[in-house]
């Protein structure tokens, strides 16, 4: 079964407002379990995190926490000002502050180079982790996301993307410039635009990843957990 992105907003929004789960006991459980997944695909090496200020850079800011309490050299990347993280996004981008975690804020002028120098200083063969931007994010890319998505694709390493690959629309899989992923873990359902052939050299393998939720939900909306 697949879902559209609109209806994964919807899922959430039910798990919160009908079950009264926590938004971000629903962040913790996502970037964890991503971890999880990593972890089961990768060697443990210097990571480096592209985090925007929405909820996708919530968890990307799960994933640092976890990776840095697992001793994996992890740096963080902000494409978006701290001024502009709110909600769980921020309470999980204040425990990364107080925990000295390495981090570097991107500044909107900076070109693929100026990426591609950041990820060089942290390894020449990163693991790179797109937690930039998730389903509610349409149209082109704009700098500095499109500076970073051109210099994440030049680098010859592990690329993860998380939900969705940034740039990529998740309900027709249409795009213009992606992340492209060797595997991408999204939540709660394959994406509608996941199905589209033009996708698939973005998404590389997709992992579904389980955020906790309810079976009721996954009932409702017809799926499997």
């Amino acid at each position: 079964m697949l879902l559209s992105c609109q209806q994964c907003r919807q899922f959430d929004r039910i798990a919160i407002d009908d079950f009264g789960m926590r938004g971000i006991v629903l962040m913790e459980n996502a970037g964890a379990a991503c971890v999880r997944e990593i972890f089961r695909r990768s060697k443990d090496g210097p990571t480096v995190l592209l985090c925007g200020g929405g909820n996708n850079g919530g968890d990307g800011f799960v994933m640092a926490r976890h990776f840095q309490n697992a001793n994996v050299p992890v740096h963080v990347i902000l494409l978006a000002g701290p001024a502009k993280i709110s909600g769980d996004a921020k309470t999980n981008f204040d425990v990364l502050r107080k925990m000295d975690t390495s981090m570097t804020r991107a500044e909107s002028s900076w070109t693929a180079n100026d990426f591609l120098t950041a990820f060089r200083s942290v390894s020449d063969h990163p693991l790179l982790v797109d937690a930039m931007l998730g389903t509610g994010a349409k149209g082109s890319l704009r700098d500095p996301y499109a500076a970073a998505v051109e210099a994440s694709n030049q680098m010859s390493a592990s690329r993860f993307a998380i939900d969705i690959p940034t740039g990529l629309d998740g309900d027709s899989g249409d795009c213009e410039l992606a992340f492209k992923a060797d595997v991408t873990c999204t939540f709660i359902a394959r994406k509608t635009g996941f199905e589209n052939p033009n996708a698939n050299q973005w998404l590389g393998d997709v992992e579904v990843i389980d955020i906790g939720a309810p079976r009721e939900i996954f009932d409702r909306f017809q799926i499997q957990p």
